[in-house]
């Protein structure tokens, strides 16, 4: 079987919810390399992975132009979830090589991933589990999110379905974007202000934005110190919009009424974060659930077969 045919699945824990994308690959007659090393590739291990694929399901490795220079034999990369910044897109279209993604699959997951940690911070339901477990029965009389105000930064896919089921929780929402959809807003009651308007009169500060050089630090020790002082912050979006740095200093000072973080500048190097009080950190789980998982990988795996049926016919 020659090289066009061979798929790089670079992901590790690709299939573990649903063996149907591998199945659809097989069917397709595709050659099947895996990514074994249990964790996300780095660069020392591309040439031993990349080198004889045509087609790559992808996660969130580095694909700069060092890359697409040296794997001039790579045609495609489908990225299972939605953000594609650790992709070098310029790079990608001067070598000819398609990108895809799967923008709608982990939506709903990380919506309501989102929704869960507006209510857990906000009773202080973490804190109480805590105590439980150590022994100690110690209620504590937290917030009703109901009359609250929940300020979206980033309305777009996830954005608006956090804004629909809390609108419904009787929530007030504000958001800010740069492209805005007036009809979507005028249905749910949404008010778009600006930036620092937002961060100064929500209760409840939720990022939902794709992380390019000018989001990067989006949200700085400037505008931590516009919110509220116990508002709560939430970020299951991308590492880096928040300056994590900022935010650790300030919990350490004693602002906010909690903070639950899913993405990280750093991931997989939880020191920075260790002991801090009124949090909740999670390991990028944000899409990890069955239907929203099967949903990305097959997605991931139609992109690659439509890609490879049109130029065979």
């Amino acid at each position: 079987m020659n090289n066009n045919q061979t798929v790089l699945i670079a992901i590790p824990e690709f299939a573990k919810a649903s063996t149907e994308p591998l199945n659809m690959l097989k069917k397709e007659g595709f050659n099947i390399v895996f990514n074994d090393t249990d964790e996300e590739l780095k660069p020392d291990f591309f040439k031993k992975y990349f080198s004889n694929a045509s087609y790559v399901v992808a996660g969130l490795e580095i694909y700069d132009s060092s890359f697409f220079k040296e794997f001039r034999n790579i045609k495609v990369i489908s990225r299972v979830g939605i953000g594609i910044d650790t992709i070098d897109l310029i790079s990608a279209e001067k070598y000819d090589v398609k990108i895809y993604n799967t923008p709608d699959a982990p939506s709903k997951a990380v919506s309501e991933l989102t929704i869960g940690l507006i209510v857990n911070l906000n009773r202080k339901l973490f804190d109480m589990h805590s105590a439980f477990i150590q022994g100690d029965w110690a209620p504590i009389l937290g917030k009703q999110i109901d009359g609250q105000t929940l300020g979206i930064i980033g309305l777009g896919r996830i954005g608006k379905l956090v804004a629909i089921t809390a609108s419904s929780m009787g929530m007030k929402i504000l958001a800010h974007d740069i492209v805005k959809d007036l009809e979507f807003t005028a249905r749910y009651g949404i008010k778009y202000c600006s930036l620092s308007k937002l961060l100064n009169s929500s209760n409840v500060v939720s990022m939902h934005l794709p992380l390019y050089d000018d989001t990067f630090h989006f949200i700085d020790e400037k505008e931590l110190l516009i919110m509220k002082q116990n508002a709560i912050i939430i970020n299951t979006s991308r590492g880096g919009i928040i300056n994590d740095n900022a935010l650790v200093k300030q919990l350490h000072e004693g602002r906010f009424y909690g903070v639950a973080l899913d993405v990280f500048e750093k991931e997989r190097r939880p020191d920075l974060y260790k002991n801090l009080p009124r949090t909740i950190f999670l390991p990028h789980i944000g899409s990890s659930a069955d239907k929203s998982r099967i949903d990305m990988e097959v997605g991931a795996v139609k992109n690659i077969i439509r890609y490879h049926r049109s130029i065979e016919s």
